[in-house]
């Protein structure tokens, strides 16, 4: 159902059956976990123009590792983290999943 890089990798997998008899898989709700359990691997500075994709490559070494940031930092959307030109995020200890 998702790529081994997903952030819903790990979630139990669910499914519904609609009165129609069709069933509709999916993900269980994911709660972000808590910003203290991260160990911060560096801190980043946000400059005009970075992406958090090159961030996850450079200190994670795997663009589609931008999720962990974003756990990290106690974030969902990506867009919200990277939306402040001139603040710090954290970048976790590559690794990190929470189930």
């Amino acid at each position: 159902m998702f790529d081994y890089t997903s952030r819903y990798a790990n979630q139990k997998k669910l499914q519904y059956e609609r009165r129609d008899g069709r069933i509709v898989s999916y993900a269980a709700r994911r709660i972000l976990p808590a910003r203290e359990s991260f160990d911060t691997l560096v801190d980043v500075y946000l400059g005009e123009g970075q992406r958090l994709d090159k961030i996850a490559a450079l200190t994670l070494g795997d663009p589609q590792l931008f999720w962990q940031i974003c756990d990290a930092n106690g974030v969902l959307n990506p867009f919200d983290l990277m939306s402040g030109v001139g603040k710090m995020i954290k970048v976790p200890m590559p690794g990190r999943q929470m189930p």
